[in-house]
């Protein structure tokens, strides 16, 4: 990491990496395509899409995004300095 950015997440589905020194968006990335619903319970939300699509927490480490979903699963998205890139694993 180049120290200037930062990656955030949420319940739109997308994993979103800022440069905290100019204020914008360096890269957007869809985190999941399933459509499941959690095993039990699941975290409040107000959002319309699925719970495997709302992202509850999320780490940058090395050259991995690591995304936390609301229905338990974990993704991780391979990484540079200044954007998510390709597939992610789940």
């Amino acid at each position: 990491m180049d120290g200037t950015h930062i990656v955030t997440c949420g319940d739109d589905n997308k994993a979103i990496v800022w440069n905290f020194i100019t204020k914008k968006c360096s890269s957007v990335i869809q985190i999941s395509q399933d459509n499941k619903k959690p095993k039990m319970g699941g975290a409040s939300s107000m959002s319309r899409k699925p719970a495997s699509q709302q992202a509850r927490s999320v780490v940058w480490l090395n050259e991995a995004v690591i995304v936390a979903s609301n229905d338990g699963t974990v993704s991780v998205g391979v990484t540079d300095d200044t954007t998510v890139k390709g597939e992610w694993y789940h």
